[in-house]
């Protein structure tokens, strides 16, 4: 009898415990609820289709020339234009649509032009523009693709090999080297050879200088003409025949007696001097950071984007 009773004693206080914690019950089992309910993503869909499987994406633009315009500095370092000269820019290229019917754009033309400067001069990412001007990604690509035949179209104007007379009134300009009348220089291009895609189509291996000048059509030919009294300077990599003229090399140089040495070094020091301006005219284009960066686009789009560049800086000049 005394055992059992010190049996049921010690049941007591079990039987007799307090409830558990409401709340703590309920932050347990709710989420096990709420899993019930609304299922987990599945965990092959991508990150766009988990974060907005429930909500519509609406796209309305925004106007970023009116934020931008009123900052003058800050719009000449993200466009390379002022407002003035930009607003002058827009209605020159859009006069060169004709009268093809103009399609329906979220942005205005100040916007158009202004996404195209941006992705020229700063090279962001097509997420980055979309986000700027509260367009989707695939309006950005058809906005550029856009965009890029009418710049191209407007700056070709500005991009333009001189006449024969134009290049003869070059003549007697440098008085060291009277019958050159120019430069001719290249500058290589990182381009992005992705892993999957056709890499032809992106990426075709390096050609230096001498590779590309042979690409060229003949210069003094019928697409170039040329006079035969001018030359154009290059540096050595390039063929020392008309109309180029190279410096000497070293073993020109070490060939020669002292005092011919001494001409020859002081010829190659003039033709570097005056073969400055066409690497401060490259320093100019690669302000552009399309032309500073990896290239991430197919390099057929590489020389419009150079001649569109070239376009913009020539105007530029011409207008100062």
């Amino acid at each position: 009898m005394e055992e059992t009773r010190e049996t049921v004693m010690a049941a007591v206080p079990a039987l007799t415990l307090p409830p558990p914690d409401i709340a703590r019950l309920l932050k347990k089992f709710i989420p096990i609820l709420i899993s019930m309910l609304i299922p987990p993503p599945d965990p092959l869909l991508d990150a766009r289709h988990r974060l907005c499987a429930s909500e519509p994406v609406l796209w309305s633009g925004r106007d970023v020339f009116k934020l931008f315009c009123t900052h003058v500095y800050s719009f000449y370092e993200i466009t390379g234009e002022s407002p003035d000269s930009f607003v002058d820019i827009v209605r020159n290229v859009f006069e060169f649509q004709g009268d093809a019917i103009p399609a329906r754009h979220l942005l205005t033309p100040n916007n158009r032009a202004l996404l195209f400067l941006i992705w020229l001069r700063c090279y962001p990412t097509y997420h980055m523009l979309s986000s700027l001007f509260n367009i989707s990604v695939t309006t950005v690509k058809e906005e550029l693709s856009s965009l890029i035949e009418l710049f191209h179209v407007y700056c070709y104007q500005f991009v333009s090999w001189p006449t024969v007379n134009e290049w003869r009134q070059m003549l007697n300009v440098w008085q060291k080297l009277p019958s050159a009348v120019g430069a001719i220089d290249g500058t290589s291009f990182e381009i992005y050879r992705p892993q999957t895609e056709p890499q032809e189509l992106y990426y075709s291996g390096h050609q230096n200088d001498a590779q590309q000048y042979a690409l060229l059509p003949n210069i003094a030919g019928r697409e170039l003409p040329f006079p035969e009294e001018c030359a154009l300077l290059a540096d050595k990599i390039y063929p020392n025949r008309y109309p180029i003229v190279t410096p000497f090399t070293s073993q020109q140089i070490n060939r020669e007696t002292p005092q011919v040495r001494r001409k020859y070094r002081k010829y190659n020091r003039i033709i570097s001097s005056h073969r400055s301006i066409v690497e401060r005219s490259i320093a100019k284009l690669k302000v552009y950071k399309t032309l500073n960066s990896i290239w991430r686009h197919p390099r057929s789009m590489l020389s419009t984007v150079v001649e569109i560049t070239a376009g913009l800086v020539n105007r530029k000049e011409h207008h100062e």
